[in-house]
């Protein structure tokens, strides 16, 4: 099956509160079912009740959450809201990868999110380690940029 691309935007707090304000932007996020909104670890209610960030799930099925592992992107935080995907925080990938506990962190997130994806595959090291996790993505300098007028010619085995 060939999986559409899809583009992200990351936002952070300001960004979301004018998203869910300003209904000409809503339409467009609404509309175009490929842009992905990543909910910035720097965002400050993550650990608290809003109802910001369900009110994105209603206009878009793809709201990830990223840099898990670093600052408010906390096992506590992915159980707040339903995510389509929840991105690894680079360091955190780097640092655990290998530990034995790093398989039972990302089974425990899939239940909430099966969709986990790791920021930090800057080599084939890294890599060939992340094709052994489970993991249903991974980014970084390892994967080659790709024009976005050649985006449609992407080779599948990358995706």
């Amino acid at each position: 099956m060939q999986q559409s691309p899809l583009c992200s935007v990351n936002v952070d707090y300001e960004t979301c509160l004018y998203i869910s304000c300003d209904n000409e932007i809503q339409k467009v996020i609404s509309k175009n079912k490929f842009i992905v909104l990543e909910i910035s670890e720097t965002y400050p209610e993550l650990t608290q009740e809003n109802d910001v960030i369900p009110f994105l799930c209603s206009l878009t099925e793809y709201i990830w959450l990223d840099d898990f592992g670093s600052r408010n992107s906390t096992m506590h935080t992915a159980m707040k809201n339903k995510y389509h995907a929840i991105k690894l925080d680079k360091l955190f990938f780097q640092k655990n990868i290998q530990k034995p506990y790093f398989e039972g962190i990302i089974n425990n997130l899939k239940r909430l999110c099966p969709n986990i994806i790791a920021e930090g595959v800057e080599n084939i090291y890294y890599n060939g380690l992340s094709t052994k996790t489970g993991l249903w993505g991974t980014q970084g300098y390892f994967f080659p940029s790709v024009p976005l007028s050649e985006i449609k010619h992407i080779n599948s085995a990358w995706l």
